[in-house]
């Protein structure tokens, strides 16, 4: 899929039966694809799923997987995902050139968001809420992600007592030894409940 954009739409998985693991918005993206004013909830996998191609040159090669390119989300809410399968997540989003700004991340239990394959990731103007868990988390030894000026409300399901109630992102490496990570710029974002990881979102945040 590719050159798409999808706008005031709402989007409900919903559906529990047990042989299907499906996302509530997703696909096998290429690249230049906007989402725009939506609502998607109740996902069985993610409730949004939009970081990766994957093709396979002829019949006889391996599955191949490379990063989408061009993919934007903004103004949309991403909430409630199923936990049937304990798996109740907002999503895993990304690729090359990716910005996700002004979208509501409410009542997922992790992957809010998860960041998908590498590249640059901007996360800006965000609103999570009420997560368990996980909030921002993923990406590798390539990516290079700017989370700026998001706000962060602990719910009813976040654990007070622990890291992840202030955790704003965590990035992680991939597959590699010794373990390398990409690079961050994050500044700007509030943390409800934590005015020392506000004043410094390095102090306990990132």
């Amino acid at each position: 899929t590719h050159d798409v954009i999808i706008r005031h739409m709402r989007f409900r998985r919903g559906a529990t039966e047990v042989t299907r693991r499906d996302d509530a918005l997703g696909g096998n993206p290429m690249g230049n694809i906007i989402i725009d004013h939506c609502s998607v909830s109740w996902g069985l996998d993610e409730n949004i799923s939009l970081y990766r191609h994957q093709f396979q040159a002829n019949e006889k090669s391996k599955l191949e997987k490379l990063p989408a390119c061009n993919i934007t989300i903004q103004n949309t809410i991403s909430s409630e995902g199923l936990d049937t399968y304990n798996h109740a997540f907002g999503s895993t989003i990304g690729g090359l050139n990716s910005t996700f700004m002004r979208n509501l991340w409410a009542d997922n239990i992790s992957r809010n968001a998860s960041i998908g394959m590498y590249g640059d990731f901007n996360f800006v103007n965000n609103v999570i809420f009420n997560w368990w868990n996980r909030t921002l988390d993923g990406g590798d030894y390539r990516s290079m992600l700017n989370i700026i000026n998001n706000y962060f409300k602990p719910g009813p399901i976040t654990p007070a007592d622990q890291p992840i109630a202030h955790r704003i992102v965590k990035p992680e490496s991939g597959y590699i030894e010794p373990k390398q990570y990409g690079r961050a710029y994050v500044a700007g974002n509030y943390m409800a409940g934590s005015p020392e990881v506000t004043a410094d979102n390095w102090n306990g945040g990132a």
